[in-house]
C-alpha cells in the first residue's frame, strides 16, 4: 500500500515538471487590434457629439476562446488558443479608438461618460469564427450597427456589417492575423457609413 502511494506521487511530481517544462501542449493568447486610422480634414468633420455605447452579444462567437465552424450552423473552440479579453469588449475598445482618432464627430463619448452626446451608436456582434469548412478557411465578422438621434429618440440608420479575411494556413496564429485583418475591414466600413449618415 505504502509503495502504491509512493508510486502515486512520484507520477503526480514528474507529471507537473512536464507541464513546466513545456512539453504540454502550449496555450497561446491573441490580442485583438487594429491599424491607426487616417484622420479627416477638419472641414469633414461633423458637427455632433458622438457617444459609443458598449458592443453587445448573447453569441456563442462571443469567447474567450476562438472559435470555428467546419459545418455550417455548427460551432467549436480552439482548446488551445484564447484571446487577451472577449470580442464585444475589445471591439467596443477599438471602434471608440478609431472614431475618435478618425476625426468624424466633434467629440467621442464612451458609455462611461456623463456628458451629453448628440448621437448615440449601439451595436451586436453576431458572428466572429473561423470558417474552416474548406481550408484554410477565413476569418468571418458580422455586426449589427444602429445610429440614435438622443434628442429626438429617433432611429437614424441601421446596418449589418459582414466582413471576411482569408488565413495563410491552417492553423490558430493564421486565423488570429486574419481576425486582425477582418476587424480593421469592419472598422473602415463603420467609419465610412458614419460619414454619410448624420441628422
Amino acid at each position: 500500500m505504502l509503495r502504491t502511494l509512493r508510486m502515486i506521487v512520484l507520477l503526480s511530481l514528474l507529471s507537473g515538471c512536464m507541464s513546466l517544462t513545456g512539453t504540454g501542449a502550449a496555450r497561446h493568447v491573441y490580442v485583438l487590434n487594429d491599424k491607426p486610422a487616417a484622420r479627416l480634414p477638419a472641414h469633414n468633420k461633423q458637427p455632433q457629439v458622438l457617444m459609443v455605447e458598449s458592443t453587445y452579444s448573447t453569441s456563442y462567437d462571443d469567447s474567450i476562446h476562438l472559435v470555428y465552424s467546419r459545418r455550417p450552423n455548427t460551432r467549436g473552440r480552439y482548446q488551445y488558443a484564447q484571446w487577451s479579453e472577449l470580442p464585444s469588449s475589445r471591439m467596443t475598445e477599438l471602434l471608440f479608438s478609431r472614431l475618435s482618432e478618425a476625426s468624424i464627430y466633434r467629440t467621442v463619448l464612451n458609455a462611461r461618460s456623463d456628458a451629453d452626446a448628440d448621437h448615440t451608436l449601439s451595436t451586436e456582434l453576431l458572428d466572429c469564427y473561423h470558417d474552416a469548412a474548406r481550408s484554410p478557411g477565413e476569418a468571418v465578422i458580422r455586426l449589427r450597427a444602429e445610429l440614435y438621434n438622443q434628442h429626438t429618440h429617433r432611429l437614424i440608420a441601421r446596418k449589418v456589417f459582414t466582413v471576411r479575411a482569408s488565413l495563410s494556413q491552417y492553423d490558430a496564429a493564421s486565423a488570429a492575423a486574419a481576425f486582425n485583418q477582418a476587424e480593421q475591414q469592419l472598422l473602415n466600413e463603420i467609419s465610412e457609413w458614419l460619414m454619410h449618415e448624420q441628422a
